[in-house]
């Protein structure tokens, strides 16, 4: 399937404006100062989530020019387990149906904070790049929620939908999801008696 990838962006298929997930997103003023930016393809998203966030976008197909804003990491996702527990943002857009659910488990085991994440539903039917062009798993967004909620997080921003990334002729069956990981502020408080 990499190699799809890598054909796909050596075309130059994709588009080089940021996504409006990306710009929803930027819209959203979420706190944090660092974003891991897992599928990250040509860089789009990673560079216009740069201009807030300390990001590093992670692709195994592509590698775009490294910037004083944004930096990229040639690399299958399992590679970067550290980055993602360090980072303040796990952040994708259109990745999450190129994994297993097993994957897409385990980066939302991984991350510590906002878990920030489009990706096509179950049900939707590609008509740009149709699946011949590319395999893709689709997403559950009831499983999504699951698998959250079982890693402790609070969903603040959750659709499901068309409308939210037309392109060309087609307007794909989306879910999006901004979710918290709970912490115990008991954690971080100041112990003031011994």
């Amino acid at each position: 399937m990499q190699k799809n990838w890598i054909t796909f962006y050596e075309n130059k298929k994709a588009p080089l404006e940021p996504s409006s997930f990306a710009k929803f997103i930027l819209d959203r003023n979420i706190p944090g100062n660092t974003l891991i930016d897992l599928g990250s393809g040509n860089g789009r998203d990673t560079y216009a989530l740069a201009e807030r966030y300390k990001a590093r976008g992670v692709d195994p197909a592509t590698f775009p020019d490294r910037t004083d804003w944004a930096s990229f990491a040639k690399a299958p996702w399992q590679t970067m387990a550290e980055e993602i527990k360090q980072a303040d943002i796990a952040y994708s857009r259109f990745f999450l149906h190129s994994i297993t659910p097993e994957e897409v488990a385990e980066i939302i085991r991984l991350t510590p904070r906002y878990f920030i994440a489009e990706a096509r539903h179950v049900g939707d039917v590609p008509k740009v790049y149709p699946d011949n062009d590319h395999e893709r798993r689709y997403v559950d967004g009831q499983l999504l929620l699951d698998v959250l909620a079982d890693n402790g997080f609070t969903v603040h921003f959750y659709e499901l939908g068309r409308g939210l990334a037309p392109y060309k002729d087609e307007d794909p069956l989306l879910v999006r999801v901004i979710a918290k990981r709970k912490i115990d502020d008991t954690l971080n408080k100041t112990r003031t008696t011994l």
